[in-house]
């Protein structure tokens, strides 16, 4: 009995060596596992931290830190950017859309013609609408809404870029707020609603072009772009404008 006892305590007194020995083989697999994890490679980290980015895009930036101990080479912040899914509208993905490409034609037309002080191209931000704005003095002669001979050139380098997009265009005329009263024309309304019939008569006659696609408007002064307090800001207000549009309700 007395020697069965002595054994019992023998075994107590050498439980302490499991203990240890699992300690030992927990700290080893750590060391382990923090060793392995310091040689990371970090261009694959960048990389698929990069990846993780486009697929759980927020607004704003995070910093992914790499494991390991700080202030260590390799052991940096990362920065990763990650950005709002982008929209699905016209030029969402930075192509241009077939406006905006319109509109630099007639950008690069207005500069070989040498006619930038006459004539001005915008497109719209949504890339739907494009507008060429021409002077008066392109045009016409003073109270006259007869083209003249000088603007049939252009106008015909115009219409070759219109017909070929086959877009929706209507042709605005614009004036001074100086009265007119003339046989011809008793009123400014006339006079820009003349020249704008007489812009849209001139593609369809020459050029074929579908009526369908064509309108004219006539605006008097009351849509100026300028001021009407000194010449040059009144002949600013002298204008055809050509609104070019692919869509149906644009106004």
């Amino acid at each position: 009995m007395k020697k069965r006892h002595a054994e019992e305590e023998k075994d107590n007194e050498d439980r302490w060596l499991l203990t240890y020995a699992d300690l030992i083989t927990l700290l080893m697999a750590f060391f382990v596992v923090m060793y392995s994890l310091s040689r990371v490679d970090i261009q694959k980290f960048k990389a698929i931290a990069q990846s993780l980015a486009s697929v759980f895009p927020v607004s704003q930036s995070a910093f992914v830190p790499l494991p390991g101990v700080g202030g260590r080479k390799g052991t940096e912040p990362v920065s990763v950017t990650r950005q709002e899914p982008q929209g699905t509208g016209p030029g969402a993905t930075g192509e241009k859309t077939p406006m905006q490409k319109m509109a630099d034609q007639f950008q690069q037309l207005v500069q070989a013609e040498g006619l930038g002080s006459s004539v001005t191209v915008s497109a719209s931000p949504d890339g739907h609408r494009v507008m060429i704005r021409l002077a008066e003095s392109l045009l016409f002669e003073p109270g006259s809404a007869e083209l003249s001979p000088q603007a049939l050139g252009f106008i015909d380098k115009v219409a070759a870029i219109l017909g070929a997009a086959n877009k929706l265009v209507r042709v605005e005329g614009h004036t001074d707020n100086v009265p007119i009263h003339t046989a011809q024309f008793h009123s400014n309304w006339e006079l820009s609603t003349a020249r704008a019939s007489s812009v849209i008569r001139y593609m369809i006659e020459k050029f074929n072009f579908s009526p369908e696609l064509l309108s004219a408007s006539g605006y008097g002064e009351f849509r100026p772009v300028a001021p009407n307090d000194t010449p040059e800001n009144r002949g600013k207000n002298r204008r055809v404008e050509f609104v070019v549009t692919d869509k149906e309700e644009d106004s």
